[in-house]
């Protein structure tokens, strides 16, 4: 069936799909708040059929009053853009504990410094651990007021790109701190190149890195997104 005759027969499937191709986010959650607008959409037709409506123009005068997809496809993609960035600021809150404890239990074993570290050693590796955990309290607390804290502010779209800021900030930092530091230290250990390589990242860290990694950049999508869509509904409305 063409669009056109879609729109024709079926109004509010063709407006609800013309909704789910505007947005970007977690298709689960998308169903989720389709299937909420479809049941919306169907109660309102219903009651123009009672008053005695055909069914199709029922429809039509439905999908009228909700409103153009450029109206409220805005809104639902900011709904998205917050549940992602909830979910990522979760997962970021969870992990960089969890590599912590990683990685003392990876290091516990090894062999005792034969001489103090390259200038530098502790003042990284502290300045790490300073970052590290001030990005942890910062995903907590931005978990609990996305959470419990819609009656008092208004999500936005820069929220999002905040968190996929401080995403890729811990990455970063972690990598590269983390090479800098197990080179630092398995050289004060005296330990050769096989050691070392043994005790680099393994699988785990790589797969945990890989997820952040994407809910990082789908934090980005959901957010730039939500913000051209508000962008397009003013201009459409100046």
């Amino acid at each position: 069936m063409t669009r056109s005759a879609l729109v024709h027969a079926h109004p509010i499937a063709a407006h609800l799909g013309e909704l789910r191709s505007s947005l970007r986010g977690s298709r689960r959650r998308i169903d989720d708040m389709l299937r909420e607008a479809r049941h919306g959409l169907e109660d309102s037709a219903e009651a123009y059929v009672a008053e005695g409506a055909d069914p199709v123009e029922a429809e039509r005068m439905a999908v009228e009053e909700f409103g153009p997809v450029g109206a409220v496809a805005p809104g639902y993609q900011v709904e998205l853009a917050a549940s992602v960035t909830r979910r990522s600021l979760l997962f970021l809150g969870l992990l960089v504990p969890m590599g912590n404890i990683m990685a003392w239990l990876q290091w516990r074993d090894a062999p005792p410094l034969a001489h103090e570290p390259p200038p530098g050693t502790w003042v990284l590796s502290l300045s790490v651990d300073l970052i590290a955990w001030t990005v942890v309290l910062a995903a907590v607390l931005g978990t609990i007021a996305l959470r419990f804290g819609s009656k008092w502010f208004e999500f936005r779209p820069v929220f999002a790109q905040a968190a996929a800021t401080a995403i890729f900030t811990i990455l970063v930092t972690t990598f590269v701190s983390g090479l800098a530091l197990t080179y630092m230290f398995a050289s004060a250990r005296g330990v050769g190149v096989e050691v070392l390589a043994a005790e680099l990242p393994g699988v785990g860290y790589l797969v945990a890195w890989s997820t952040l990694t994407w809910c990082g950049f789908r934090c980005l999508r959901a957010g730039r997104r939500a913000r051209l869509l508000r962008d397009e509904a003013s201009a459409y409305a100046d």
